[in-house]
């Protein structure tokens, strides 16, 4: 590859980076509530003056102390749509509140897990209060014990819904990715994410097999375009076999919409000429894995059968 071709291709990932960044996804958002009409917009307005007010109020010194540093992390603004993101795809059917609250308290760069749960806690009730989400209690099929749920009091267009899941998880790469050389900065160009995977009270400095992530992130793939041609019934044949399988569909409404996702990010690929990279990082214990989400060779049959290496060689007696 030549330096102007070199040019071109990284100028490609890095406006791919943009099309799916987190900024982008919280314009799509902004501009659905904006087109909505006046009521989600009061809601969504009312929603930051209710956490302005949780800053504001006075508390005893550990809880005044963990809000000063919630303030620190995240503005009212940002507050509320970060708890809009992690709980639109859940308009038609509810989420466990720990799960939300779990996600956002990520977020907030506390040391201890406990803390970040209480004031993403907090910060979701508010939002709930300006009827922008809902939370329920619901006994559990078999339980005696009721648990918190979160339902998204806004419908959104499917098409939007979709993107929204997309949006989530970085997409593969169309050049070879950065060099890793340390556990804070990744593999993408326009942002920074630590390579251990999990929540950030997993993340730690100290050395990792660079050079692992690295020679396996760079090997080039390719889709395999017969195998997009799998009858739809075959695609998740393994689904009901596979428990791990069944737990990273779950976040997904249906298997329709996992595979309309799907289409559009192997298009996407195609179209950019059907070669690309995926992320390789680890988790706190050192096992790895690739960063893809619905591109992915750790993921169900259809989707390891997608996956080709790009540079293919016959193999001979």
């Amino acid at each position: 590859m030549d330096v102007n071709e070199e040019f071109l291709k990284t100028i490609k990932q890095v406006t791919l980076e943009d099309k799916y960044s987190k900024a982008k996804l919280k314009q799509l958002i902004k501009e659905d509530i904006l087109s909505s009409g006046q009521e989600i917009i009061t809601q969504f307005e009312k929603a930051i003056k209710y956490i302005q007010s949780y800053y504001n109020t006075e508390y005893w010194n550990t809880k005044q102390s963990k809000i000063n540093h919630c303030k620190l992390f995240i503005s009212p603004a940002e507050a509320v749509m970060e708890v809009l993101i992690a709980t639109l795809p859940y308009w038609e059917k509810p989420t466990m509140m720990q799960n939300i609250a779990a996600q956002l308290g990520n977020k907030l760069g506390y040391e201890d897990i406990f803390d970040a749960v209480e004031i993403a806690s907090d910060l979701i009730t508010c939002v709930a209060e300006a009827d922008l989400i809902d939370i329920t209690k619901i006994v559990p099929e078999g339980k005696d014990v009721a648990t918190l749920h979160i339902q998204s009091a806004i419908k959104m267009e499917d098409s939007l819904l979709a993107r929204i899941s997309i949006m989530q998880y970085p997409l593969p790469l169309l050049v070879e990715p950065k060099e890793i050389t340390n556990n804070t900065e990744g593999c993408y160009f326009t942002f920074k994410k630590n390579v251990i995977l999990g929540l950030h009270f997993n993340q730690h400095n100290d050395p990792l097999a660079y050079d692992i992530m690295n020679i396996t992130q760079n090997i080039p793939l390719s889709i395999d375009l017969d195998i997009l041609e799998v009858n739809d019934d075959l695609r998740h044949k393994d689904i009901d076999e596979d428990e791990e399988a069944k737990k990273k569909f779950k976040i997904l409404t249906s298997f329709k919409q996992f595979d309309t996702e799907v289409d559009t990010v192997v298009r996407e690929m195609v179209e950019q000429g059907n070669k690309f990279y995926l992320g390789f990082y680890p988790d706190k214990r050192g096992r790895m894995y690739c960063q893809g989400y619905h591109i992915s060779y750790q993921g169900n049959g259809y989707q390891k059968a997608m996956i080709n290496f790009n540079k293919q060689q016959l193999i001979t007696d």
